[in-house]
């Protein structure tokens, strides 16, 4: 006679030692309701607490991760404040200028470093932060956040006391001497041409005709240098002029024809608007 064997496909969970906290299988053989129910009772108890502090702690790191994945512009934005007022007050320059100039220059990145060797929040240049921070007593770490925007700003607020506005910024881009070449005559950069424009349209500042063209002119800029010089030329002939009673070959009515006349800067338009 054939013996049948037969064989469960799934094994039963409480059948497997150790698989779980509480097991199934609590209930012994002739064991009385009562003590399997209380055995039962003492296995939850110890587990549920342990479940409790499981939980806990999981919620406590999802609290964790989710403050850190907040976006850290906002954060360093607001640990940045306070030197922002206090770089304001001290140098008399607005904090939305040093906040919009510090994000176009590092988008708040701390440890900002420019292929040129800008440094830092402000991007300052290694010899510029040498002298800025001897004449203002800043510390030795040219990223320290404190001492880089109180740098800046001091940098900031002595190129407005000498260009002007909106001057400052494009001197602050490309250099003091890139900008005093510029006021002699040469182009700018594009990229500080771009640099100045978003400022002054974050900053709400009126630009002149002469940034808001896409193209600057030098021959327009050389007008007036030229308008410039036929001035001065006109002062020194009216110099030399005698004083009246005093009888000359050549007369001041003479004089006035050889005085350079000024000329017109911009070119003649015809009616349909095209230049001559």
């Amino acid at each position: 006679m054939r013996i049948r064997r037969v064989i469960r496909a799934i094994p039963l969970f409480d059948r497997l030692r150790d698989h779980s906290s509480v097991s199934t299988n609590v209930c012994k053989t002739g064991a009385s309701p009562t003590a399997c129910w209380g055995r039962l009772v003492t296995r939850v108890c110890a587990v549920v607490p342990l479940m409790l502090l499981l939980t806990a702690f999981d919620s406590a790191a999802l609290a964790q991760s989710g403050s850190a994945a907040q976006p850290a512009i906002s954060q360093t934005a607001h640990s940045f404040a306070g030197f922002i007022n206090e770089a304001s007050q001290r140098f008399a320059i607005a904090p939305n200028w040093i906040r919009s100039v510090q994000s176009m220059e590092s988008d708040g990145d701390v440890h900002a470093r420019s292929p040129k060797g800008a440094m830092g929040l402000m991007q300052i240049m290694p010899a510029t932060w040498a002298e800025l921070r001897e004449r203002y007593n800043l510390g030795n770490d040219p990223y320290d956040p404190h001492d880089n925007i109180l740098a800046g700003t001091a940098y900031l607020r002595e190129l407005l006391d000498r260009y002007g506005s909106p001057g400052v910024f494009a001197a602050y881009n490309a250099g003091p001497s890139r900008y005093e070449e510029h006021l002699a005559g040469a182009s700018l950069p594009g990229e500080t041409r771009a640099y100045v424009a978003k400022l002054a349209n974050q900053l709400a500042i009126e630009l002149p005709p002469r940034w808001t063209s896409s193209r600057q002119s030098s021959a327009a800029a050389t007008l007036f240098v030229t308008r410039s010089d036929l001035v001065k030329t006109r002062d020194r002939l009216m110099a030399f002029m005698p004083p009246a009673g005093v009888t000359t070959a050549i007369s001041p009515s003479d004089v006035s024809p050889m005085v350079p006349q000024p000329v017109d800067v911009f070119v003649p338009r015809s009616d349909s608007g095209a230049s001559q």
